[in-house]
């Protein structure tokens, strides 16, 4: 069985790097706008879109006819629409290369339903980014070290002051390869000093442990993040589709997902680093968008995505969360004052949680009533437990499907997740550079995720940045000192995944209940100082049929030490 979920894995991955096959194209016939010139308008295509007449069954289909167009978008979104409902935008074979920075979205909608954009592909040029080539490295002592850098041409200098976190990358491969960075993120606390009046050469002061072990060397290409301006804001709406659609550059997240019913489909999505340079002759960027690829925010419904490929993103690949908000008062037993939500709203599950987010339990709102001071009051069906913090359990970005994708070669996790009743199977995990699967809360974004099955995936080389207090392949934990008692997660499934050298701690099961370690396989090379397998705080945990291959010489297996669940396995 493990082969054959393998091989649809391989076959998940295959399709999102190169699913071109697989790209449907706009039926015969629809009404199909034609710009003038190379230049693409985006108000001047929805004007004329939302003229058209919708088909039999209610559905409005328009296309862009197919060719490669210039966006200017002059300070306002390309696309913005609100109350829409039942409509397709066909853009396959449309490649829209944006010529100035966002300072909003790029594309922004509000309360629609039945959405779908089909087959855009956008390119940023200049890019939503910095990155420059390393000329020279001078030491000045033991914890001092002066490099000097060139942008790049045709990359913006805007964002290379100020203090700021540049990531580095081999200039050869423009990728990380062995052996390892022990650090890939360098921050530069005091920022760079301009050296030519162009500010194009510049200076950034390192220290002892980011040059350790070679890890800054001449030739070298460090990026850093851009704009922070993203490019989908998607707000209060109901199944959205992003469908063959392929981003490679945004100065922030590529997608904002925000309330509302949410269940948005993505699907054969790629969000790449651009393999063409800038400018002819140039270096292509090393970093897609400077955040998150999908970054969704409490939505009764999270997101489905599949056969999608998420490369080279400045922070993580998918995190979906909702909020921690702070309780202020309490006028009787069970009504509290707080800063809710604009979405919350009376029947939703609430849980409540002690100042360290120690689970207290759960209830529900009876009503909301606004103050004059901006906060609201806000009547439980319960005891408030005297409660310093609460979620609303309704937006939790519930049923989501993460399924079938190929996270590859970026910052921080490949999926973050605070997500409930959701899958996480079949994908492949490689080159992340803090962790793979993190199944993670901690202050201000919410929440313990429950009711999770994470099965079948392929992980290796992930964590390279991390080291045993934070960083490994997969992690069940609160993101704090203070570890929850059992309980605070609850229905983990943690099910015949494969992790090969793995940092950190390869696997991590803290504060959870009813929860099952079965089937997983660690490969060797066995990179972390930190047991394979970590538990803490949980209640009813089911370890059982996982395995150990490779040379595993002096390798901690588990920690608590556990006498049965791992065992040494032939590869």
């Amino acid at each position: 069985m493990r082969h054959v979920f393998s091989s649809v894995v391989l076959f998940g991955c295959l399709l999102a790097i190169c699913g071109a096959d697989d790209v449907v194209r706009r039926p015969s016939g629809i009404p199909t706008y034609v710009p003038t010139g190379t230049k693409f308008s985006g108000p001047a295509f929805l004007d004329w879109a939302f003229q058209q007449d919708r088909m039999a069954d209610g559905y409005l289909h328009v296309g862009v006819q197919q060719g490669q167009y210039d966006v200017y978008t002059n300070g306002v979104p390309m696309f913005e629409f609100t109350d829409v409902s039942n409509v397709t935008f066909w853009l396959d074979d449309v490649i829209l290369t944006f010529r100035t920075r966002l300072s909003r979205f790029a594309i922004q909608v509000e309360y629609t339903e039945n959405v779908s954009i089909r087959g855009m592909t956008a390119h940023f040029n200049p890019p939503e980014m910095t990155q420059a080539v390393i000329n020279s490295i001078k030491k000045i002592n033991d914890d001092k070290w002066l490099v000097n850098a060139t942008v790049c041409d045709g990359y913006p200098t805007a964002f290379v002051s100020g203090p700021r976190t540049w990531y580095i990358y081999s200039g050869k491969t423009l990728m990380p390869t062995e052996p390892f960075r022990p650090c890939f993120d360098l921050y530069i606390d005091p920022g760079a000093k301009f050296l030519s009046s162009d500010k194009k050469k510049f200076q950034i002061q390192t220290n002892a442990y980011q040059m350790q072990g070679n890890n800054v060397n001449v030739g070298d290409i460090i990026a850093t993040r851009g704009s922070g301006v993203t490019f989908h804001g998607i707000y209060g709406s109901t199944n959205f589709s992003f469908i063959d659609v392929t981003i490679t550059g945004s100065g922030a997240f590529a997608w904002y997902l925000d309330s509302g019913n949410g269940g948005h489909l993505f699907q054969r999505v790629k969000v790449m680093r651009n393999p063409n340079p800038p400018v002819p002759g140039g270096v292509p960027p090393v970093l897609s968008t400077s955040a998150d690829g999908i970054h969704a925010v409490g939505m009764k419904k999270g997101p489905i995505v599949v056969d999608s490929l998420f490369e080279g993103m400045g922070d993580d690949g998918i995190n979906l969360l909702n909020w921690y908000v702070d309780i202020l008062d309490y006028p009787n037993a069970n009504t509290i004052v707080a800063l809710p939500m604009t979405y919350w709203k009376a029947g939703d599950t609430v849980r409540l949680y002690a100042a360290n987010l120690q689970p207290l339990g759960f209830t529900q709102i009876v009503a909301i009533r606004a103050r004059p001071d901006g906060n609201s009051t806000i009547l439980l069906k319960s005891s408030h437990l005297k409660a310093a913090i609460i979620s609303d359990r309704t937006y939790a970005n519930a049923d989501f499907v993460i399924s079938n994708n190929t996270f590859y070669n970026h910052r921080a996790r490949s999926i973050l997740c605070k997500g409930s009743r959701g899958v996480i199977t079949n994908n492949i995990f490689n080159l992340t550079s803090l962790g793979a699967i993190f199944v993670a809360t901690g202050e201000g974004e919410g929440d313990y995720s429950t009711d999770l099955i994470i099965a079948n995936n392929i992980i290796e080389n992930v964590g390279a940045s991390g080291d045993e207090s934070y960083g490994g392949s997969i992690s069940v934990n609160l993101d704090s000192d203070y570890v929850p008692l059992a309980g605070a997660f609850y229905n983990i499934s943690i099910v015949n995944n494969t992790v090969k050298g793995s940092w950190g701690k390869p696997l991590a099961v803290l504060s959870s209940s009813n929860s099952s370690v079965i089937g997983n396989r660690f490969v060797a090379p066995f990179r972390s100082g930190s047991a394979i397998m970590n538990f803490q705080n949980n209640d009813g945990l089911i370890i059982r049929d996982n395995c150990v291959v490779g040379n595993s010489s002096g390798v901690t297996f588990s920690n608590p030490k556990i006498d049965t669940g791992i065992q040494i396995c032939k590869p």
